[in-house]
């Protein structure tokens, strides 16, 4: 009676550990981006994402160095840091680019009302992309409804400048690559989300 007496208050001892690991498991099913069902980055996946993407070259190339890495608990990290920050990288270049033609008195002032405009676009690209890397540590969904804004922003830019005349200063190639860069997260919150199909 004594031996059964000791078991069973072995199985409470164990109770409120169980407890505590069902809350912790709970807790972050709810709040952390869910992770595929794979141990680390693959060619298989870099293929997977970057079919989704935009620019599937870009893609593969900035993805590509995270063949290897795990991502059983940090999936956004790997895969989504890279664009996100190459992508501000870009946006930080192209806005002092607009600033800079704004401010040229060569400048005509019809193009520098909309050089004007794309500088303060890029304003909300920015604000959205710092946004877009705070969530990568939480949820997926908030990430990618902050990247769909940035995309919004880098458009009103294009429609100041796509003419006539059509702007040659390169501020559109910057926009169009950071929308490369956008589509490239999107696709790999898809792939964290759905899976790969």
């Amino acid at each position: 009676m004594h031996i059964m007496n000791t078991h069973h208050s072995s199985h409470k001892h164990y109770l409120p550990m169980i407890f505590l690991i069902v809350i912790l498991l709970t807790t972050f099913s709810n709040y952390a981006s869910p992770a595929p069902l794979y141990p680390v980055v693959t060619p298989v996946i870099i293929d997977s994402i970057c079919a989704k993407a935009s620019n599937r070259t870009l893609c593969r190339a900035v993805l590509g160095p995270a063949i290897g890495r795990g991502i059983l608990f940090n999936p956004t990290l790997v895969l989504c840091g890279p664009p996100i920050r190459i992508a501000r990288s870009s946006a930080m270049q192209a806005r002092g680019l607009a600033w800079s033609l704004e401010k040229n008195t060569n400048t005509t002032e019809r193009a520098r009302r909309k050089y004007g405009m794309c500088f303060l676009s890029y304003k909300g690209v920015l604000d959205k992309l710092g946004k877009a890397e705070l969530y990568m540590h939480l949820k997926v969904q908030t990430m990618t409804k902050n990247v769909g804004l940035v995309w919004g922003h880098v458009e009103s830019c294009d429609k100041e400048l796509v003419g006539p005349p059509r702007d040659g200063s390169g501020v559109l190639e910057a926009n169009g690559r950071i929308k490369d860069l956008c589509s490239i997260v999107l696709a790999v919150c898809d792939f964290l989300i759905n899976g790969r199909k």
